[in-house]
Order: C-alpha cells, then sequence, then structure tokens
C-alpha cells in the first residue's frame, strides 16, 4: 500500500517565478507565444477608444458580443485593449459589427499621425493605408521607390487590384461615380444620370428637391451657384458664363449635326 509522503522540498527559483508571473495559455501548452504587431496593438488602442465613446464597460461589451454571437469575457477585452491578447479575425469582425465600424477603423489610426505599419517591416502614408483598406489602391509610396504607376504593368495590376477588392463595382463609371456621390451628400438632394449608353460619356447633374421649380431650371440655378462658388464671383456673373458655355455647345452640335 502507498503512503502518501508530504513534499518538504523548498521552492526552487522557477516555482517562485511561476508563482509571481503567471504563463498564458500558449506557454502552458508548450507553444511560443506571437508577440502582438503594429496592427494588433492599434487595435487594441481603437478596441479601448471605440468602447469608450459608446459608453460602454467591458462587462455591457462582453454581454453585446454575446448576443452577436461571439462571446468574449470582459477580462478577454481587457487584455485585448491592453495588447495581451490577440484579435482573432472572427473577434474582429464581431467587433466591428457591434460598433456600427468598418474592420479598417479598428485596424488603422483614426488621425494622421505619420507612415503607417501595414506589417512590421513595411509603411505606407496615412491615406494610402485606408485607401487600401477600402480596396481604392495597392499600398504603395507615392513617389516613393516603390510607387508602381510608371510600370508596364500598372494598368493591370490596378484593374486586378479593384475587381478583387471592389467586386461590387459597377463596370459603368457614371453609375458608379452616382453611387459615390449619393453615400456622401447629406439633405434633400436628387441626383440624375442622362447617359447615352457607351458607359464612358454622359452628364450628371445634381438638384435640390428642396425648391418647387422645374428640373431643369433648378439644375441650371444648381450649377450657376456651384460656379460662383468655386469662382468667388457673384451670381448674375455666374449665371452669363454658365448660359455662354451652353450656347456654345448648343452652336457646337449643330455644325457636327
Amino acid at each position: 500500500m502507498n503512503q502518501m509522503v508530504a513534499d518538504t522540498r523548498h521552492p526552487t527559483r522557477r516555482d517562485l517565478l511561476h508563482t509571481l508571473i503567471p504563463m498564458s495559455d500558449d506557454q502552458r501548452k508548450g507553444r511560443r507565444a506571437i508577440e502582438t504587431g503594429p496592427t494588433g496593438k492599434t487595435t487594441g488602442r481603437n478596441l479601448a477608444t471605440l468602447r469608450k465613446r459608446r459608453g460602454l464597460t467591458t462587462r455591457q461589451l462582453s454581454a453585446a458580443l454575446e448576443r452577436a454571437g461571439r462571446p468574449i469575457p470582459a477580462s478577454g477585452i481587457t487584455r485585448m485593449e491592453k495588447g495581451e491578447r490577440a484579435v482573432t479575425v472572427d473577434d474582429l469582425v464581431a467587433l466591428a459589427t457591434v460598433f456600427d465600424v468598418s474592420p479598417a477603423a479598428l485596424m488603422l489610426p483614426p488621425e494622421d499621425s505619420g507612415p503607417v505599419h501595414i506589417t512590421p517591416s513595411k509603411t505606407v502614408p496615412w491615406d494610402v493605408a485606408w485607401r487600401r483598406a477600402h480596396g481604392e489602391q495597392p499600398p504603395y509610396t507615392p513617389g516613393g521607390d516603390d510607387d508602381p504607376r510608371g510600370g508596364r504593368d500598372w494598368p493591370e495590376r490596378r484593374r486586378r487590384f479593384l475587381a478583387e477588392n471592389q467586386p461590387y463595382r459597377n463596370p459603368d463609371h457614371l453609375h458608379e461615380i452616382v453611387r459615390y456621390i449619393a453615400a456622401r451628400i447629406e439633405g434633400p438632394w436628387h441626383l440624375e444620370l442622362d447617359s447615352n449608353g457607351e458607359g464612358e460619356h454622359g452628364t450628371l447633374s445634381l438638384r435640390s428637391e428642396r425648391t418647387k421649380r422645374d428640373d431643369r431650371e433648378t439644375t441650371l440655378e444648381d450649377q450657376v451657384h456651384a460656379i460662383a462658388d468655386t469662382s468667388g464671383i457673384r451670381l448674375p456673373e455666374a449665371r452669363s458664363r454658365l448660359y455662354a458655355r451652353l450656347a456654345a455647345e448648343r452652336s457646337r452640335r449643330a455644325e457636327d449635326s
């Protein structure tokens, strides 16, 4: 029959270190801990900023994530904010959903404070990092050594980048412009598109729905105000310029027909 013998040995230095410095999950499982990179650190800071901006405690955010189907304990959120716990792709998408932002709003600096590390060894300007995240352009520094725009393969690379990162993009440029503007203007405005069907040519007009005048007069007056604002001139002069331009266009079309 085995007898239980009390462990009377003195604790070693390693025992004391394990007591004072708890091991991470990866260390306990024998895996090498992965260091948090620049994007992970930015994500942690943005997570804390957005949580406080929404007026949420870590417990409240944890409850919201559980309702979204991605439970993360409050202690896990605190560790994410400190960069002590990695944010997985599923965590990132769930957090972005709860905060009602894009994943890029968590991964990238909200303000321009200099070049952004998109990898530990590669940086790009702040606006390029955001445009790349939104699928608008490949990551490069305009005018820098990595600027590809002078290369022979640039048109094909840009076409492929847009096709793969903006699969929803309308190949008709004018319709894509309408979508872009409509998503950014505020107030009761109405966009009208007159296209000749060639996909590259047409007329895009923006008119206010506040007025009850007929469509053409409203469109022309909006153009008059736009000319006056951009050129810094009075409305009568802007109106004269617009009508002179329209008359020249009518004359040119008559000569061509």
